[in-house]
């Protein structure tokens, strides 16, 4: 190799290197980012956790606004279905909608149920279809109604009720699931049809946050007690792993065979990503020294993490 050469190989291998770094975003504003939606790869939402602050950024992450300020809530996820329309849930019974990309938001909270609701999970396959878990307590035991619209979160209708807190709610094939305190359960959305897919009895798993799944169908989630499950296609039974002694709160698909989770550095301070790239085997820690990491977010060229003290960061994949 020729000095034209070898200087060239160090060039690309540093600028590949770099493309491959974590660029962290100035938002201005040192409240926990709790959630965030990209549309795309240059307009997206974060909202703040318990101080109502909505930002907007349309330069992929260059600058963000404040565009919204709600009351001192703490939201749970939000969920875009393109620029304009969006949903947004969390604690007492709050549901809004936006069809202004933000600017405006309209209430749409659930009617018959009480005030002090918690709704976590929800889901949207569109503009107007899209179902949210409530969260209800009586004499010490959690358990949820299950509720579906299909005009666009102008009215809300019981579908079913389950003996569980449902924090989560994804699609997986043609079912809808939600997952929960130690549970991830089918068919959500059907009274007579659910049934369990994973329910933890001598394996504490603690609070199941977030799930995702991939086309194949291999399905992995993650709980608060450090555990990530992984059920592969045509398998019943899921494969357990306890990575860490954090909180694991979210997950994403990168792209075939490989994931990223990101968490929270509770009892141990090392390390708040994790990723895979053989589908689940195994976990490799990613070091950092990122704040508390409460969402990852995949879009067509980035991978998005939101955290604590305003914390946004992109890289492209």
């Amino acid at each position: 190799m020729n000095r034209y050469s070898l200087l060239l190989s160090i060039f690309l291998l540093s600028f590949y290197s770099c493309k491959k770094d974590w660029i962290i975003q100035n938002t201005d504003i040192s409240d926990g980012i709790h959630d965030i939606e990209m549309i795309g790869n240059h307009t997206g939402y974060v909202y703040s956790y318990g101080t109502g602050k909505l930002l907007k950024t349309t330069n992929g992450g260059h600058s963000w606004h404040q565009i919204f300020q709600f009351d001192s809530l703490y939201f749970e996820q939000i969920q875009f279905l393109d620029k304009n329309n969006g949903y947004l849930c969390g604690e007492q019974n709050t549901l809004l909608k936006t069809s202004s990309g933000g600017s405006v938001w309209d209430d749409c909270h659930i009617d018959h149920e009480a005030h002090n609701i918690l709704i976590y999970g929800m889901y949207f396959s569109n503009i107007d279809s899209g179902f949210a878990a409530a969260i209800l307590s009586e004499n010490g035991k959690f358990f949820s109604r299950i509720y579906q619209t299909t005009n666009g979160a102008q009215s809300w209708s019981l579908v079913n009720e389950l003996p569980h807190m449902i924090l989560n709610i994804e699609k997986v094939g043609d079912e809808i699931w939600g997952s929960g305190y130690g549970v991830i359960i089918r068919n959500i959305d059907l009274r007579e049809r659910w049934s369990y897919t994973y329910s933890d009895l001598n394996r504490p798993t603690g609070q199941i946050r977030d799930f995702a799944t991939d086309h194949k169908g291999t399905v992995i989630a993650v709980s608060f007690a450090g555990k990530v499950l992984v059920k592969r296609p045509k398998k019943e039974e899921w494969e357990m792993q306890e990575i860490t002694s954090n909180r694991l709160r979210s997950i994403d698909l990168l792209g075939k065979n490989k994931w990223l989770i990101t968490g929270d550095k509770n009892k141990d301070n090392s390390c708040a990503l994790f990723q895979t790239t053989d589908n689940g085997k195994t976990w490799e820690k990613i070091e950092n020294k990122f704040p508390d990491i409460h969402r990852v977010h995949v879009t067509e060229k980035y991978i998005w993490i939101t955290g604590k003290e305003g914390f946004i960061a992109k890289m492209r994949i």
